[in-house]
C-alpha cells in the first residue's frame, strides 16, 4: 500500500470570533432631573398692601369673572418645579423654585445608610403655612432685622419706610420676601439658574432688583450656591440661604442632635438687643459660650446660653486677599457625617436649640 497522501496548499486558519460582553452603562458623576412639586396661583402675593405700585393699581381694576374651563384657568397658575441632583457618591439634593428653597439633602452615614440632613416639608402647601420658619429658603431682599422698619440709603441719605412684619421691625424681606415667590428657572449643564425681579418699592424698598442664583452639585458631594444682584438705583441687599441642618438625620430624632461637634472661624460676633436686632457693637467670643474657634460639643455649650439656644451672627475671620473663606465645620461622630461651609461673605448666622430652630449655618 502506498503512503497516505497529505493535503497540499495553504490552508487558512480557522477564525474564532470573540464575543464582547456588552459594556455596562456608565454611571454619570452627577445626574440632574426636573419634575413638578406643585402649583400655586399667580395672584398669590401675600397680605394686602405689601405688593408693588403696579399691583396696587391693578387691584383697582374691576374684576372680570374668569371662564371655568381648565385650559383658561391654567393661565393663572404657576408650576413650582423641583430639581434633583444625584451623585455617584450617593448624595441627593433637591431644590424647588418656590422661594429658591433647598428641600432635601440626603447623604449616607459611615455605615452607608442614607438619610435627609436638612429640615423641610413633604408638600408645597406646608411651605405656604405661617409655621414655616424659612426652611431652606433664599432670604431677601434683606436677611435679618431692619430696626423700626426704617432705613436711609447713601449717598442721598433719603429715609424709607419698610413694611413691618415683626412689629415694630422689618424682618427677612417683609411679608412677601424672596422666600415667598416662585422663581423663574432654567438648566445650564449641571447648574440650575433661578431668577427673580423685585419691583421698585416692593415692601417699601427703593430700586428694582434683579437677582440670579445658581445651584450646582458636584461629584465630590459639594453644593455650590452663587448669588448676584443688579439694581436700578442705590438700595440695600443682604441675601442669605437658610438650610437647617441635622447631620444625625431625620430618623434619629432630636436626641442625637446635640452631639454635633462645631467649629466656627470667628473671633467676634455682633451684639443684639432683646428683640434680636443688632446694635452695631462687635463683641469678642473669647471667654464666652459663643467661642467655637476650637471644636466644641453643642450639648456642653447650650446650658450657658440664655433661652437654651443660639441666635447669633458671627464675624468671620478673613484674609486680606481671600475669595472663599472657611466659615464653619460640623461633625456628627455617631453617624460620621461632616459638613463644611465656605463663603466670600463676612458674616455667618448660626441658630440652634430654640424650639424649631435646629442647627443652621
Amino acid at each position: 500500500m502506498g503512503e497516505e497522501e497529505k493535503a497540499s496548499g495553504d490552508a487558512s486558519p480557522t477564525k474564532v470570533e470573540e464575543r464582547k460582553e456588552p459594556e455596562k452603562p456608565k454611571v454619570p458623576d452627577v445626574e440632574l432631573v426636573v419634575d413638578g412639586f406643585g402649583f400655586m396661583p399667580k395672584s398669590m402675593r401675600g397680605p394686602k398692601g405689601t405688593g408693588s405700585d403696579k399691583e396696587k393699581k391693578d387691584s383697582l381694576t374691576p374684576e372680570v369673572e374668569e371662564p371655568k374651563s381648565p385650559c383658561a384657568s391654567s393661565t393663572n397658575i404657576d408650576i413650582v418645579r423641583r430639581y434633583t441632583w444625584r451623585t455617584k457618591n450617593r448624595m441627593t439634593v433637591q431644590v424647588i423654585t418656590y422661594g429658591a428653597t433647598i428641600t432635601s439633602i440626603q447623604v449616607p452615614d459611615k455605615k452607608g445608610i442614607p438619610d435627609d440632613v436638612v429640615a423641610g416639608f413633604d408638600t408645597l402647601e406646608e411651605y405656604f403655612q405661617r409655621r414655616n420658619p424659612y426652611f431652606g429658603a433664599t432670604i431677601g431682599r434683606y436677611a435679618n432685622y431692619i430696626r423700626d422698619a426704617t432705613m436711609n440709603v447713601r449717598p442721598s441719605g433719603r429715609m424709607y419706610m419698610l413694611t413691618t412684619n415683626r412689629r415694630p421691625h422689618h424682618y427677612h424681606g417683609g411679608h412677601v420676601g424672596f422666600d415667598k415667590v416662585n422663581w423663574h428657572s432654567y438648566v445650564d449643564g449641571n447648574k440650575v439658574i433661578m431668577s427673580h425681579v423685585s419691583e421698585r418699592y416692593n415692601e417699601g424698598y427703593p430700586g428694582t432688583v434683579m437677582t440670579q442664583i445658581s445651584f450646582e452639585v458636584t461629584c465630590d458631594n459639594s453644593l455650590k450656591i452663587e448669588m448676584r444682584c443688579t439694581t436700578s438705583e442705590p438700595t440695600v441687599v443682604n441675601l442669605s440661604s437658610s438650610p437647617y441642618f441635622n447631620l444625625a438625620g431625620h430618623h434619629a430624632g432630636s436626641d442625637n442632635m446635640y452631639d454635633h461637634i462645631i467649629t466656627i472661624n470667628a473671633d467676634k460676633y455682633t451684639a443684639a438687643d432683646d428683640d434680636g436686632v443688632v446694635t452695631g457693637e462687635k463683641k469678642v467670643v473669647g471667654g464666652t459660650a459663643y467661642d467655637f474657634r476650637v471644636p466644641r460639643v453643642i450639648k456642653t455649650m447650650l446650658p450657658k446660653i440664655p433661652m437654651g439656644g443660639y441666635d447669633v451672627n458671627y464675624c468671620i475671620t478673613q484674609g486680606t486677599a481671600q475669595d472663599l473663606t472657611f466659615h464653619a465645620r460640623a461633625l456628627h461622630p455617631i453617624t460620621g457625617r461632616v459638613l463644611e461651609v465656605y463663603s466670600n461673605q463676612p458674616g455667618a448666622g448660626s441658630w440652634g436649640g430654640r424650639g424649631e430652630r435646629i442647627e443652621q449655618v
